[in-house]
């Protein structure tokens, strides 16, 4: 968690009975008032950014008096009186999101109050608005596990008042039935926060674009702009990927021989779906010749190039070689070398399109039997599965697939697109071969592969070797599709392989150095060593978790560890520019 946002929740959080009505917006002031001042001494141009100001303080207000109103009625009465303690009864993951959503109303409480000044004409700051606004950008990161606990505790909280003897589900029910709820439901105030999030870059970006370059608060404006954007990105980015997480860890479970260290937060899951996959000898054991024949239907014998084709080419190299000594002794010519050299695809673009050399494409391909696969691509590996036939009916239900035992988890060296030549097939059938280097379950343990692994070829396809032409150009169609996702897995391969420290690190290995830095920054703030809720599960079972307080915080510093880690790789991106 950031400096910054450790600081607003130890402010906030030490009083466990804070009254948390305690802002309300200057109510007697008027808009029209408020114009006229602005338009005599500032002009029409303020007047513009003031109207759209005015409108989010307004917002704001309401939107602090209705989740003020929600934790007077389902938070305080569940705690024991004047303590931050929860009455028996009350679910952890219940409480925990209370928690959590008792700090986002304390954080908007504030924004809230700072709007509220900038309605007062004697402020030096009127026209400061992004200056305001900045500091709350980086405590927005307290959204974070809220925003991915949500969905689920929602549910638990309909299923709990579904019940018919449940004590918090009778509770819930009967303040949504009471007056001062306003015929709202429980589950509206808590969409609430989220709603209210999603707002802020439509505000912000009208305040941007009514704020000429000018003016002194225009720089201040634009960063309010884009670190909304962002931090709204990375909180999304790290909801979008816990819940791929645990739709991982649910559809490994019916996987036989996954290996623990396989489902993983870093690990991201770029592609899956069903292909038929065949094993291919490599082209550097068989017999070199070529599949075609001559008019007569005899095979042809691979030709030698001709000796003039030969110094033909000697000489177009050592011309070529000349023209980049020569560039040396000239500026210009030196500018367009360097030209072409930072044009150059780089090897690790995976947008590029190798030549298919001898390597790629054997002259004599030999394939065994295709078997129906199911492929997950990964950023840093592959996992190939096929159909387990059970004998035992009472096994069918536990494990409907098993992982391949040759090359089931492998790393890809090389992706070759062959569905490009139908028009020069007789079979028409498209294919895309992958150079792999098989994965073990130890390498995987330990988070790199071994530099010494085997090299093997597989061919993957749809449908049968021999379709019509319209049935072979859909097949095509749908296995281009796999090509960016396999391209992308190799590159992560190729980057691993040239890295300096001689180690081909994998996903859940690569970032070690910089989880150690931000773990060390969490403990500086003064939160717990931060733990996963796996972790804190595992710690139960073995009787050594902490208290429920405990356990929440050491939960809020694994998010705002989540949310950091994520940022800075969202950071390393490029900046989209508002328009």
């Amino acid at each position: 968690m950031s400096s910054v946002a450790h600081e607003f929740l130890h402010s906030d959080r030490t009083n466990g009975h804070r009254d948390h009505r305690g802002f309300s917006g200057d109510n007697n002031a008027s808009w029209e008032d408020f114009r006229h001042y602005i338009l005599e001494r500032f002009g029409e141009v303020e007047v513009r950014r003031q109207e759209i100001v005015w409108r989010l303080a307004e917002s704001e207000a309401t939107f602090v008096i209705n989740l003020q109103n929600m934790v007077q009625l389902f938070i305080l009465p569940l705690r024991v009186r004047s303590t931050k303690v929860w009455v028996s009864g009350v679910p952890d993951d219940v409480s925990r999101l209370f928690d959590w959503l008792e700090d986002i109303v304390h954080l908007h409480t504030k924004l809230s109050a700072s709007l509220a000044g900038l309605r007062d004409v004697h402020n030096p700051n009127l026209q400061c608005v992004g200056e305001t606004l900045q500091p709350f950008m980086a405590k927005l990161e307290i959204y974070q596990p809220y925003l991915v606990k949500l969905e689920f505790v929602a549910t638990r909280i309909e299923h709990l008042v579904a019940q018919e003897k449940s004590d918090i589900g009778d509770f819930i029910k009967l303040q949504e039935r009471s007056s001062a709820c306003q015929g709202w439901s429980l589950e509206k105030y808590l969409v609430e926060p989220v709603q209210r999030l999603s707002q802020y870059p439509d505000f912000f970006h009208r305040l941007w674009h009514a704020t000429p370059k000018s003016h002194p608060d225009y720089l201040s404006t634009l960063s309010v702009l884009h670190s909304a954007k962002l931090t709204i990105r990375v909180l999304s980015e790290v909801k979008d990927r816990e819940d791929e997480y645990e739709f991982l860890k649910d559809m490994f479970s019916r996987i036989a021989n996954v290996p623990c260290q396989l489902p993983c937060r870093d690990r991201r899951l770029l592609m899956h779906g069903l292909v038929a996959c065949a094993k291919v000898e490599n082209g550097d054991d068989l017999p070199v010749m070529r599949a075609s024949t001559n008019v007569h239907g005899l095979s042809e014998p691979l030709k030698s190039p001709s000796p003039a084709r030969h110094n033909e080419r000697l000489s177009n190299a050592l011309k070529g070689w000349r023209g980049r000594s020569g560039s040396v002794q000239s500026t210009a010519s030196t500018a367009v070398s360097l030209q072409s050299f930072r044009t150059a695809p780089s090897s690790f673009d995976f947008r590029s399109e190798p030549q298919a050399g001898p390597r790629n494409s054997p002259l004599l391909r030999v394939e065994s039997p295709a078997v129906d696969v199911q492929l997950f691509v990964f950023t840093d590996l592959i996992m190939m599965a096929s159909a387990t036939n059970h004998r035992d009916e009472s096994k069918r239900a536990s494990a409907n697939l098993h992982i391949l035992d040759d090359f089931g988890l492998s790393r890809i060296l090389s992706v070759t697109d062959e569905t490009g030549s139908l028009k020069d097939s007789d079979d028409r059938r498209s294919s895309i071969s992958l150079d792999l280097v098989p994965l073990t379950a130890e390498e995987l343990e330990r988070g790199y592969a071994n530099s010494k692994g085997r090299v093997l070829t597989v061919s993957l396809s749809h449908g049968t070797s021999r379709s019509s032409v319209s049935e072979a150009s859909m097949q095509c169609a749908v296995l281009k599709d796999w090509l960016v996702p396999l391209r992308q897995c190799c590159q992560h391969a190729l980057r691993s392989l040239s890295s300096p420290s001689g180690k081909n690190h994998l996903a859940h290995a690569s970032k070690e150095s910089e989880i150690s830095q931000s773990v060390l920054s969490i403990l500086a703030s003064g939160l717990p060593f931060p733990k996963s809720p796996s972790m804190q599960l595992h710690g139960v079972e073995l009787g050594q978790a902490g208290d429920a307080e405990q356990q929440e915080r050491e939960e809020r510093g694994w998010w705002s560890l989540r949310f950091h880690e994520v940022l800075r790789e969202i950071q390393g991106q490029e900046v989209v520019l508002p328009r």
